[in-house]
């Protein structure tokens, strides 16, 4: 009901309020209103001491399409919250961007980064719907001794879009021996949605997959 000045100044008393509660649903909300003078307040929200509210900025600047800054978020990945870790890898996956990827595979294939730093990495992959991510996947398959086996399998059985389905088969078609197992797995976890999946592809009749 408020507009123009007048809604600012609510919208800047409601984020300096103690309630955390409060403060992480307008940040939520913030995008709706397409004005990007309250991003810097939302930038801030990502060091705050709640949770909630680091949680609700990642998914403002996600919501905004603000592309660099979400980017940056990246290093939320470390961030002590298992909440907060698995929210910043599922707006970074869902973003999809190319530098988002990139960043994610570094982190997934850092000898020194620490493993839960890892794991989230893999969820962020596992939430892209991109056809890279999947690739990204099968390399760290190749890679690994049984690290992070389970996290990558139930990343890979998330895969069960078409675009990422396609590109599961394409690779499991020419796949090595171990890897082959392990994508196995993978497609039986995905279970009635991946069957349904897998018909609609071979109704297609794609040309990589015969």
């Amino acid at each position: 009901e408020y507009s123009g000045a007048l809604f600012n100044e609510r919208v800047e008393r409601i984020l300096e309020s103690d309630d955390a509660h409060v403060r992480a649903s307008l940040i939520a909300a913030l995008p709706a209103t397409g004005i990007k003078e309250f991003l810097p307040p939302v930038k801030a929200a990502l060091k705050d001491a709640d949770p909630e509210v680091r949680i609700a900025a990642v998914w403002a600047l996600h919501d905004y399409q603000e592309q660099r800054a979400l980017n940056n978020t990246a290093e939320m990945l470390r961030d002590p919250v298992e909440r907060v870790r698995v929210e910043v890898a599922r707006a970074l996956g869902s973003h999809g961007s190319e530098s988002t990827l990139e960043r994610l595979q570094e982190l997934l294939f850092d000898e020194n980064e620490v493993e839960t730093v890892k794991k989230a990495a893999v969820r962020g992959l596992g939430y892209s719907e991109t056809r890279e991510s999947v690739d990204v996947l099968v390399e760290k398959l190749r890679d690994m001794t049984g690290e992070l086996r389970e996290e990558v399998v139930e990343a890979l059985a998330g895969k069960h879009d078409s675009r990422g389905l396609t590109r599961m088969v394409e690779v499991f078609k020419d796949a090595e021996p171990k890897v082959r197992e392990v994508m196995s797995e993978a497609f039986k976890r995905m279970r009635t949605r991946g069957e349904q999946a897998l018909i609609d592809l071979l109704h297609e009749d794609i040309p990589s997959l015969l």
